[in-house]
């Protein structure tokens, strides 16, 4: 379990910013909402109510609350946006790490799968991806097979025609490709 935890908060810093960026516009265009709510409410009251250390009060309490409010929701929303993009860019970063290996590590190029922990959101996404593995070994594997077979069957034609020159010649024109 201690394997599978998050090590780095930041794995793809200018997508994660930008995803937090959006989250905070958004929250600000509430935020704006809220103030020209709490203006118009402001202006009804002190038309409606007579002015006095009461008015005063009220405004300076509700001022106040409608503040701590905000800050509140600023911090929230920040949070949150902060961990919404690391849960889904986290897997997208061990995703790409795991092909780049794939893809420069001759020895794990087919037998080396893509892991994700259980509630990631790419977890379909890796599956299709392992499954296209898993068919790359199979080719790889019949290939190999192939091979194999077309290797023995070529010694089985030297020792049959190693009398023959152009048989030989045409023999190991056939050796080479494969090998290729």
């Amino acid at each position: 379990m201690a394997k599978n935890v998050r090590r780095r908060l930041l794995v793809k810093k200018e997508l994660q910013f930008k995803l937090a960026a959006i989250q905070v516009f958004s929250m600000l265009l509430v935020a704006a909402t809220c103030l020209v709510t709490y203006k118009i409410l402001i202006d009804f009251v002190t038309l409606n109510l007579k002015h006095g250390q009461e008015l005063e009060n009220f405004i300076r309490g509700l001022s106040q609350t409608l503040t701590g409010q905000l800050i509140v929701l600023l911090v929230i929303g920040a949070s949150v946006s902060f961990l919404v993009s690391n849960r889904i860019l986290g897997p997208v970063y061990r995703l790409e790490k795991d092909i780049d290996i794939i893809l420069s590590d001759v020895e794990q190029r087919i037998s080396k799968r893509i892991k994700v922990r259980k509630g990631d959101e790419i977890l379909s996404l890796v599956d299709a991806v392992n499954k296209l593995l898993d068919s790359f070994e199979d080719i790889y594997e019949k290939n190999r097979n192939l091979k194999l077979t077309v290797k023995n069957r070529i010694d089985g034609a030297k020792d049959k025609f190693g009398a023959s020159k152009e048989v030989m010649d045409f023999i190991s024109d056939l050796e080479k490709s494969i090998e290729d």
